[in-house]
């Protein structure tokens, strides 16, 4: 498995680490494709973040692509104990952060302290609706394909397994498809009394916080990453029920 370290040049000491999880819909992406998200993200959040490489369908099977992510997440908890361990994933790579999730929770293992998603993929079977606003960016003919080479389906279904019990940042563009699944697990997730918040950002395409530093609005988004995470370091983001919530770019994004 190959591993990448990314620390970006204006970060000095890292005040957490990040294991991010890329996305691809199952089939592509690779460390190479998300350094540059990587390194955005280490700037803003002052982070080591760590990206890998797990196997893709259809040349094997999801289940694999789960394992290697496991094991991702293990190596990164003992080779930093000693830091804030967040762990992170975008489109499909959001999708896997939330199994991640769930099997280590009912594994007994150790958690993240909070897991943040950019542009998750969280319901492969979405329909959507007739006449809806649409983004360009995301092919919902795409990721059916996609979705059909996993087996069995569940392991891409993580809105049906366990919550996440740590706190939650979910970000997308108010026009992608994928914008309901967010919504409702912000809600699931807020019945449960566990800290989570939905950020919507108008006429941002999937996954835009990879145009950091190119467009004022992912610059944004990955500031709100760090003030999400910053805010639980001291005990500002509310750990009741309301917590859970949608909110809109910041001002001037």
């Amino acid at each position: 498995m190959r591993v990448d370290l990314v620390i970006h040049p204006d970060v000095g000491s890292p005040e957490r680490t990040i294991l991010h999880i890329h996305g691809g819909g199952f089939v592509f992406g690779s460390t190479r494709t998300h350094r540059f998200l990587a390194a955005q993200m280490s700037r803003a959040c002052r982070a080591r973040v760590v990206l890998f490489d797990y196997r893709l369908m259809p040349g094997h099977s999801i289940g694999s692509s789960i394992r290697d992510c496991m094991t991702a997440y293990e190596w990164v908890a003992a080779t930093y104990r000693d830091s804030p361990l967040v762990l992170s994933g975008d489109s499909a790579g959001g999708n896997l952060m939330l199994t991640v999730l769930s099997r280590l929770h009912s594994d007994g293992r150790r958690l993240p302290v909070a897991a943040v998603g950019m542009s998750a993929w969280l319901d492969p079977d979405y329909q959507h609706p007739a006449g809806a606003p649409r983004d360009s960016f995301f092919s919902l003919r795409f990721a059916r394909r996609a979705a059909d080479l996993a087996e069995p389906r569940s392991a891409i279904t993580p809105l049906e397994a366990a919550l996440p019990t740590v706190p939650v940042l979910l970000q997308c563009g108010a026009e992608e498809p994928i914008g309901p699944a967010n919504h409702a697990l912000v809600e699931q997730l807020d019945g449960n009394g566990v800290t989570a918040e939905l950020q919507m950002w108008e006429r941002q395409p999937h996954v835009f916080q990879m145009l950091a530093p190119f467009t004022r609005e992912a610059v944004a988004a990955l500031d709100a990453v760090d003030a999400f995470l910053s805010a639980l370091n001291q005990r500002e983001v509310p750990t009741k029920p309301s917590a859970a919530r949608s909110t809109p770019p910041p001002p001037g994004a």
